[in-house]
């Protein structure tokens, strides 16, 4: 099989992108046992008073429930919580006007599945990249991917935060050294439409 294969993940690090982009075709993973303390439903992003990682709570994650099948849980008003966080984080940029009303409205759709939720998300960021790209899910889950076709190591933060990557703008680089490792709305929010020039640049 060489289409590669990516665990969905929340607003996913920059380092996701970059190695989607690269393909025409991928597949989502939604048949794999649900992995916590990844960024399948997490994502971290940069505030005045450094990283902030923003969770989406979940019902069934006590159980070995499949990906796809994993409910997101409402009992609190994280959305609104979540969006005051990247608003007070981002509101200085010099995209976040330019992005924020459409991305407010989808954000606030009320989506019952994490995967599908996160992979609207996807799609939006997609859009704003300019890239056509094929999303697919998997059918069933793939015990075994060919070399180089496995990327859901992906939303590991772990991985995320470990990548060696070229320098961007951040909103507090006036006050912090250059954090790696950040959800793609990091890059968005800075660079605008000349994202896609960094995420297409190789990065060793």
């Amino acid at each position: 099989m060489n289409t590669p294969v990516f665990a969905t993940a929340y607003f996913p690090p920059v380092i996701y992108l970059q190695e989607l982009i690269k393909h025409g075709s991928v597949f989502i993973e939604a048949h794999e046992h649900f992995q916590k303390q990844t960024y399948r439903n997490r994502c971290e992003i940069l505030n005045a008073n450094g990283v902030q990682t923003l969770s989406v709570p979940l019902f069934q994650t006590h159980q070995k429930v499949k990906t796809g099948l994993v409910q997101i849980s409402f009992a609190q008003n994280w959305k609104l919580n979540h969006w005051r966080s990247i608003e007070s984080a981002y509101n200085r940029s010099a995209y976040f006007e330019f992005y924020k009303d459409e991305l407010k409205d989808l954000f606030f759709e009320k989506e019952k599945y994490l995967l599908v939720f996160n992979t609207k998300i996807l799609l939006w960021v997609l859009k704003q990249l300019k890239v056509k790209n094929n999303i697919n899910f998997t059918e069933d889950y793939l015990k075994s991917i060919e070399d180089g076709s496995d990327c859901k190591y992906l939303s590991s933060a772990e991985k995320a935060t470990a990548w060696n990557c070229k320098k961007y703008p951040q909103v507090f680089s006036y006050k912090t050294d250059f954090i790696p490792g950040l959800s793609c709305i990091d890059l968005l929010f800075n660079c605008g439409p000349d994202s896609i020039y960094y995420l297409q640049d190789r990065i060793g």
